[in-house]
């Protein structure tokens, strides 16, 4: 089952957090990608980044050399 706005996570999540999980409904994409989409700064999609990964809403692919990209977690 995919997650549609009026279902997001219930979680404690900020406005930024829920605006990059809304953004992630799309697909994968980068934090560059993520600033021009939102227009917020990379440090602040960073540091959301971290709570949604924490919370086991998005997953990192790639990293370490690689581009690396954000996803929501497969349900």
């Amino acid at each position: 089952m995919h997650r549609g706005i009026a279902d997001r996570p219930a979680a404690d999540l900020n406005e930024t957090e829920l605006r990059i999980y809304d953004a992630l409904a799309a697909g994968a994409r980068s934090v560059a990608e993520l600033q021009h989409v939102l227009d917020l700064s990379a440090p602040n999609i960073r540091k959301a980044l971290r709570e949604l990964r924490g919370q086991g809403l998005v997953e990192q692919l790639g990293g370490r050399g690689r581009p690396t990209s954000y996803r929501r977690r497969p349900e």
